[in-house]
């Protein structure tokens, strides 16, 4: 079973330097993840810190976006 949150701290060991926003993208890209689970964990795993309240909608499509696989982009 995929884990997003074993996938962040992964990620986040590798690249210390890495921004929270940067690492929970690099995550969920190509991961195949819903809106929920992304949601869910973009609360726990990211400071509120490096984003705006009012981003937060876009900065969410955006990760659902990269979280599709290509071969879910094809009809």
């Amino acid at each position: 079973m995929k884990s997003l949150e074993r996938r962040f701290k992964l990620i986040r060991a590798r690249h210390e330097f890495w921004s929270d926003s940067t690492c929970f993208a690099e995550a969920v890209k190509n991961g195949g993840f819903g809106k929920k689970t992304i949601k869910y964990w973009h609360n726990k795993l990211v400071s509120k810190d490096e984003y705006r309240c009012d981003e937060k909608k876009e900065i969410i499509a955006h990760l659902i976006s990269l979280s599709k696989r290509s071969e879910d982009g094809i009809k």
